[in-house]
């Protein structure tokens, strides 16, 4: 996620949404989306995503930790509404 870490959200976002049409059902790609989105304060467009990447990405044991990152964020955005 270097261009999040360059200040550059905007371009992630424009990657993450062509890659999202490419791969729909890769749980990472709606994950790198939400949390793009909640850096520019999308928070609907946000939240949609993160919900989507934890229905995608498996709950076996080996995932647990990225799946925990993501639901600390949608707590982080019931915050927020």
């Amino acid at each position: 996620h270097a261009l999040e870490q360059k200040g550059q959200v905007s371009d992630a976002i424009g990657i993450y949404e062509r890659a999202r049409r490419i791969a729909p059902g890769a749980g990472d790609v709606h994950a790198a989306l939400g949390l793009a989105f909640k850096a520019t304060g999308e928070y609907s467009a946000a939240r949609a995503e993160l919900e989507e990447a934890l229905r995608l990405i498996p709950k076996e044991p080996a995932h647990q930790d990225r799946r925990q990152q993501l639901r600390q964020a949608l707590q982080a955005l019931a915050l927020k509404s």
